[in-house]
């Protein structure tokens, strides 16, 4: 099984007589996503199933601008030998990284007679620029597995909350972070076939109204402020003070 790309220029035409092969693998390559990353001016591809662990896998794997692959194909994410990960998909990340969508079975729900059953939902994580998962705090209620890899409890959010499959998603990342809509036909025992969503701050928060006496915090996040800009590069001494309603900053200026 092989992962392949192809160039094609503005024109429509393809580029070099044949594609270029990204990935060789013993086992099926599911739901390829590819993107272009013009932070680090490379591509990004991730996709489900690797050629040791076909359905628990979600791999990772950069090319350069012609193509070429950087480094080997890295596991971006997995679940237990049983479980299944489908439909990977990779954004930019708005500060630094990347944001990585999928949904897998390893949540599980009980229906009226008592058995228990897996469900697809939808997970969110973010990565650093070398695919490594990045400043999401471990969810303890992601259950640990021994196989195929041993591995701790993930850093991820989960996004969608369903006792059935959920059937689809997609997103958009920008400045405020991710917009994640999903089909499902019974979010929060709705027994409603909709299509929901939220957004996720970039600080991998649910988003929130902002409160306005509260500036400096974005849904449950500190978020930073600049709170003075100016030409001069020569750094100075800063101390800042809090007085029980404002702030007092003290600086040498240029």
């Amino acid at each position: 099984h092989e992962l392949r790309l192809r160039l094609i220029d503005g024109s429509g035409t393809p580029q070099g007589a044949q594609p270029i092969t990204l990935a060789t693998q013993n086992q099926g390559i599911r739901d390829p996503h590819l993107i272009w990353d013009p932070r680090q001016n490379r591509f990004v591809v991730v996709w489900a199933g690797s050629s040791t662990n076909p359905a628990e896998d979600l791999c990772l794997l950069f090319a350069d601008p012609a193509g070429t692959t950087v480094g080997a194909p890295s596991t971006a994410t997995t679940v237990a030998t049983g479980n299944t990960a489908r439909r990977p998909r990779i954004a930019v990340h708005p500060d630094a990284g990347y944001v990585l969508l999928w949904e897998d079975d390893t949540q599980k729900y009980r229906d009226h007679a008592g058995t228990f059953h897996n469900r697809y939902d939808v997970y969110a994580a973010f990565l650093d620029d070398a695919g490594r998962p990045d400043r999401l705090p471990e969810d303890l209620t992601d259950p640990p597995i021994t196989t195929p890899v041993a591995r701790p409890s993930r850093n991820l959010l989960r996004i969608s909350d369903t006792p059935e499959d959920t059937a689809g998603f997609t997103a958009i990342t920008d400045a405020d972070g991710a917009a994640i809509v999903w089909q499902s036909n019974d979010e929060t025992n709705s027994d409603r076939l909709g299509v929901y969503g939220l957004n996720v701050t970039p600080l991998g928060a649910f988003a929130a109204q902002v409160d306005p006496n509260a500036p400096m915090i974005d849904s449950g996040r500190y978020k930073n402020h600049t709170l003075l800009d100016y030409e001069s590069k020569e750094s100075g001494s800063v101390s800042i003070a809090w007085a029980s309603g404002d702030y007092y900053l003290l600086r040498t200026g240029p």
